[in-house]
């Protein structure tokens, strides 16, 4: 079975976060889940790519509130929100 992406929102992130490379904030249905916090985001390097939100724990630790399992499923998802939202990943 293959999982979609639907239900794609962005909201774009104000001037101040674009500068350091926070484009915009992303909610989507990914299958059966809403994922929602997610981040997009610019590299140095002009890569776009998604962030996971989190939390710093008591010990200044950051704690993902959900994670891919591997390198493989974070690109699937990368790729398939980014098609949704109608931009193509540089190979």
């Amino acid at each position: 079975m293959r999982i979609r992406i639907s239900e794609v929102r962005i909201t774009p992130a104000n001037v101040a976060d674009q500068v350091s490379g926070l484009l915009a904030w992303v909610a989507c249905r990914y299958g059966g889940v809403r994922l929602d916090g997610l981040m997009l985001r610019c590299s140095r390097a002009g890569t776009l790519y998604l962030a996971y939100p989190s939390k710093i724990d008591a010990r200044g630790r950051r704690r993902p509130y959900v994670t891919p399992v591997s390198k493989a499923m974070k690109r699937t998802i990368e790729a398939r929100v980014l098609a949704a939202i109608g931009v193509r990943r540089a190979s």
